[in-house]
């Protein structure tokens, strides 16, 4: 969407960072791996060099996924501030 001030338009997005990272992450799942989620990771632990911090991450990440399925607690969100997306 946008709203003009004099001369100029000012524009802002109409969805989310999230909502868009979560769309464009289902288009290339789809199109690159078949909609496997299970390749996709199994191709990122392959051919990527994953720190132990990283691949612990990703533990806690599963292991809160599954408590939730469960109902023990809800998955906690990831203060993605200070990660990757900062360069974009």
């Amino acid at each position: 969407t946008h709203r003009s001030e004099g001369k100029t338009y000012i524009y802002r997005p109409m969805r989310s960072r999230e909502e868009a990272g979560t769309a464009t992450l289902r288009i290339f799942l789809n199109e690159v791996f078949a909609g496997s989620p299970l390749t996709l990771f199994q191709h990122l632990l392959k051919d990527e060099e994953l720190t132990e911090s990283e691949l612990s991450g990703l533990r806690r990440m599963i292991d809160e996924h599954r408590k939730a399925e469960r109902g023990e607690q809800r998955p906690q969100k990831r203060d993605r501030s200070a990660s990757s997306d900062s360069g974009e």
